[in-house]
């Protein structure tokens, strides 16, 4: 069996720095963030974070690169090690996680492709993208800067919002 190629893409230290204007940083590291896991499953190279205070013991014995971590926390990174200080680590993650999605996902340029099959009276936004043989049924609408993957089917009198990505 084939090994299917996977995309990696990784981090600096300063990407992570800036996806908030309140991260303040101790420590450093030797290579680039190329995973995320639990405090207690992470490994040199990925990032974790502090959400939740019961889990606070976990960061002293985590192995992660760079660990997102409340203001008040109390302790020092290691050696190899950035300790990322924010007023919420929960946010700084949820900020990194749309970055992630916007580098496995780039946008595409709009329009539908020449296989796909949209019924007249439906309503494609001119900012949305149809993919190779969609099938878009009478009286849909699709949303601005939508994106339907390959084979997508969207049924009849069917409204998809903005900004969605529907994959088949």
């Amino acid at each position: 069996m084939g090994r299917v190629n996977a995309v990696e893409i990784s981090f600096t230290l300063q990407e992570l720095v800036e996806i908030s204007d309140d991260i303040k940083v101790e420590g450093d590291i030797y290579n680039c963030v190329t995973g995320i896991a639990s405090l207690k499953d992470a490994v040199d190279g990925d990032l974790s974070f502090l959400g939740n205070p019961k889990y606070a013991a976990d960061v002293k014995r985590s192995e992660a690169s760079v660990i997102f971590l409340p203001f008040d926390y109390v302790g020092k990174a290691k050696e190899g090690q950035a300790y990322l200080r924010t007023a919420s680590p929960s946010r700084a993650l949820t900020i990194l996680t749309l970055k992630l999605e916007h580098k496995l996902w780039p946008e595409v340029d709009p329009g539908i492709h020449p296989s796909a099959v949209v019924h007249d009276s439906a309503n494609v936004d001119a900012t949305s993208y149809v993919g190779p043989h969609c099938v878009i049924e009478e009286g849909a609408l699709i949303g601005a800067k939508t994106f339907l993957q390959a084979s997508v089917y969207v049924g009849r009198h069917v409204k998809i919002g903005g900004s969605c990505r529907l994959l088949a």
